[in-house]
């Protein structure tokens, strides 16, 4: 895995908010200065685990988050399509 920080807990406090903004208001120009490849495997190791994928698993119990955008990417990308249910309301 060429991002370690990938899917860890800092990263869903930068996405969640970075995409509510660009899909808020969205901007003529947008450059990301450490982006990598969108493609990475989704595992469950401890930083994944106390990130990404509890926020994939709490993110039900509230509405807010439910309905976030940054939920919505993440249960339409196939590296998180394994941890949601088919519905994609709940996570495994």
């Amino acid at each position: 895995m060429a991002n370690r920080h990938f899917g860890k807990l800092a990263d869903v406090w930068k996405h969640g908010v970075l995409v509510e903004v660009l899909g808020r208001e969205s901007p003529s120009r947008y450059a990301e200065t450490h982006a990598g490849s969108a493609a990475y495997p989704m595992v469950a190791d401890d930083g994944r685990r106390f990130g990404v994928l509890r926020f994939l698993a709490k993110a039900c119990e509230y509405p807010v988050l439910a309905g976030s955008r940054y939920r919505e990417r993440l249960v339409r990308s196939s590296a998180a399509s394994r941890w949601c249910t088919r519905d994609r309301r709940c996570w495994r």
